[in-house]
């Protein structure tokens, strides 16, 4: 949808767990793969000013960032991207955090020279945010397109493995839908991750069910929901679906979803849901 702006939500708890996933997915297969190409469906503008208007009206990163950045000892993936975030915004202290990456920055950081992208955006604004953050890298190729469609015509490329991140607002349940359709027809693509909320109102759970069945689930859930009063949208958790296909190892495939299960766990060793209100 292009109302939807993810300024203000960078840093959130949904990105805590989606670009946890994300860094250590794509380290995994960086290396089992000389050359990658990686595409995103809903790209946004690569990186978040969390001392901008947008993120401090909704304050959503001081839950998730910040606090993550002010947590104790961390071990394994969970550890790996609060370092990578801290790098990236230059920051040596949790007042110093400033600049949030999104996950075309992820990406950037580290693909290799010999990698290549293709991000999609629809929002004109996220487009052009995107395209001067990246500065000419002639690695990635930047369309302001459907990226939905974009992931269901990917032409095969011999030489390398092609990495797909899905990763839609939701702000209606057409999208929950085209994403299932999407997801179910993808083609030339040997590791795609989707991501998408669980609302209250439970109109994620067609594409839950129909990526539990076809794949491996990772899910943060965050907020404990009074099940008395599960009317409207509120995002309780994040999820993450992994779908392998046969480019991909059985070994790597393995990796992958042993990987999930460390984040999983992670995650709750971390944090405690707290209750609606």
């Amino acid at each position: 949808m292009l109302s939807y702006q993810h300024a203000y939500h960078a840093g959130n708890l949904a990105d805590v767990h989606k670009h946890t996933v994300l860094l250590a997915a794509l380290r995994i297969c960086l290396k089992a793969w000389p050359r990658l190409r990686y595409v995103e469906s809903h790209a946004g503008r690569g990186r978040y000013d969390l001392q901008g208007f947008e993120a401090n009206k909704t304050g959503e990163w001081r839950q998730g960032i910040a606090r993550l950045a002010a947590a104790g000892d961390l071990t394994g993936p969970l550890n790996h991207y609060r370092k990578f975030v801290l790098e990236f915004s230059k920051a040596k202290t949790l007042e110093a955090l400033r600049w949030y990456p999104g996950s075309p920055a992820i990406a950037r950081r580290v693909l290799r020279r010999t990698d290549v992208a293709r991000l999609h955006d629809l929002h004109p604004q996220e487009f052009s945010a995107l395209s001067d953050g990246l500065d000419q890298d002639d690695r990635f190729d930047v369309h302001c397109s459907d990226g939905l469609v974009g992931v269901q015509t990917l032409e095969a490329e011999p030489e390398m493995a092609t990495f797909v991140l899905i990763d839609p607002s939701y702000e209606n349940q057409g999208e929950f839908d085209a994403v299932l359709d999407a997801a179910s027809q993808l083609k030339n693509v040997a590791v795609c991750l989707v991501w998408y909320p669980q609302l209250s109102d439970g109109r994620h759970q067609d594409l839950a069910n129909w990526l539990h069945a076809a794949g491996t689930l990772s899910t943060f859930p965050f907020q404990r929901l009074d099940k008395n009063a599960v009317a409207g949208r509120k995002m309780y958790a994040s999820s993450m679906g992994l779908l392998v296909n046969g480019d991909a190892s059985a070994a790597m495939a393995k990796t992958l979803r042993r990987q999930l299960k460390i984040i999983d766990k992670s995650l709750e060793s971390w944090f405690t849901p707290y209750f609606d209100e």
